[in-house]
């Protein structure tokens, strides 16, 4: 049984804003999102490069033992994020009209590239074997500025 602690747990792990610049060994993935079913490593340049380019297809991820969908994501914008919270929309492909949910991750600093892990939960909409795009930018009164975007599949 899912407890509020681990959903808690979930929503905040990983809240990493990283400062790194964007690179010439990086620049082609500006705007585009990885998605991995555990932590990305701490990678640079190329050796980033190649572990994202390996994980920008629609990933498939599996419930966890809360029955929750982790999704560890790594978002190279392109552009600037400033301080300020980052917003991750997600849309189900098969029906993209209105996002099914919407989480709002602190940000303490301008930032190029964004990674962190939401938990997704049936009980808000999500379905298995559904495919979801992941929108992430900022929110500029009721505007939403995309900086990267990404797609995972439930399983």
């Amino acid at each position: 049984m899912r407890t509020l602690s681990s959903t808690l747990i979930l929503a905040t792990l990983s809240s990493l804003a990283l400062a790194e610049p964007v690179t010439e060994a990086t620049k082609h993935l500006k705007g585009r999102v990885a998605i991995d079913d555990k932590e990305f490593p701490d990678k640079q340049g190329k050796d980033l490069a190649k572990y994202f380019e390996e994980r920008l297809t629609a990933r498939k991820v599996k419930r966890d033992t809360d029955g929750l969908w982790s999704v560890y994501f790594y978002a190279v914008f392109n552009k600037e994020a400033v301080k300020g919270p980052i917003t991750i929309l997600l849309y189900d492909k098969a029906d993209p009209v209105g996002a099914v949910d919407v989480k709002s991750i602190p940000s303490e600093e301008k930032t190029w590239t964004f990674r962190n892990v939401i938990a997704l939960d049936e009980n808000l909409g999500f379905n298995k074997a559904h495919t979801y795009e992941l929108r992430i930018g900022q929110l500029f009164g009721k505007q939403a500025k995309i900086y990267a975007k990404g797609e995972v599949t439930l399983e």
